[in-house]
């Protein structure tokens, strides 16, 4: 792809993502998008980033997979 498609946080929900650390990192390495968004569902939200585990990130590789989220996240 040579274009850049943005879409809205949320359009896309991630099933079966792990929560921990490891299985966060094994995640980002085994899936080419950008990072992560983890929503608890009182507002609060975190965002994961390739980068955060030293992953490249050339953002016109593969646009089309950027702003996916995760709903429901408990402590």
């Amino acid at each position: 792809m040579d274009t850049d498609i943005l879409e809205k946080h949320g359009k896309r929900i991630l099933e079966n993502v792990p929560r921990d650390y490891e299985g966060i990192k094994q995640y980002l390495k085994n899936h080419y998008i950008e990072g992560i968004v983890f929503y608890r569902g009182n507002g609060e939200m975190c965002k994961i980033k390739r980068s955060d585990f030293g992953f490249e990130w050339n953002r016109n590789k593969n646009a089309k997979n950027h702003g996916t989220k995760i709903k429901n996240i408990t402590e």
